[in-house]
């Protein structure tokens, strides 16, 4: 499984570095200025792959991208070493007891290739992400912001973004007390 995940990380370094270099040829005005990739999440699989494809690929100087650097916010890096973060982050928040913590920590081997095949490790990790799914897992201190009138009768929630300013973007609920804002970084 991890020569798969290996082998798409590649392929989407390649078909992003595909669309950077045609991007900079269509508009060769930004070719030179610097240029960063950022991500969260997985993107800590593959944009290592892509800034190590740019870096390789910058020898040749028809095919020269300005890289500064990489930004990776919570990054995927090591399956195993996840698992445990997640883990020991629920445990060190009174997400979950000491009594799962103990038990996922003596039972659960995360550099297996069969993790769960372990009846009480299984078990233990579905209670820790059953506990997860009671709160918001990104923000455990603040209240939750699902109520039941949003998806009154049965529909989903709509949401409405608003240009408040040329910097900033507002998304809101169909109630405007709800609206939440975001800054947009607009490069010249």
């Amino acid at each position: 499984m991890k020569y798969v995940l290996l082998q798409w990380g590649i392929i989407t370094a390649k078909d992003a570095y595909a669309f950077l270099h045609n991007w900079f040829q269509k508009f060769p005005s930004y070719k030179n200025r610097t240029f960063y990739i950022a991500g969260e999440s997985y993107a800590g699989k593959y944009v290592p792959e892509l800034a190590g494809l740019i870096h390789d690929k910058n020898n040749d100087a028809s095919q020269y991208i300005n890289l500064k650097g990489i930004l990776l916010g919570n990054p995927e890096t090591n399956d195993a070493e996840d698992w445990k973060g997640l883990i020991d982050y629920a445990w060190s928040h009174a997400v979950v007891s000491d009594e799962t913590h103990k038990i996922i920590r003596e039972n659960c081997d995360f550099n297996s290739n069969n993790t769960w095949s372990n009846e009480d490790c299984s078990q233990a990790v579905d209670e820790v992400l059953a506990q997860y799914s009671e709160i918001d897992i990104y923000s455990l201190y603040t209240s939750v912001c699902i109520t039941n009138s949003a998806y009154a009768d049965n529909k989903a929630m709509q949401v409405v973004f608003k240009k408040s300013s040329s910097k900033m973007v507002c998304a809101y609920t169909l109630h405007p007390q709800n609206m939440s804002c975001a800054l947009i970084f607009l490069c010249n």
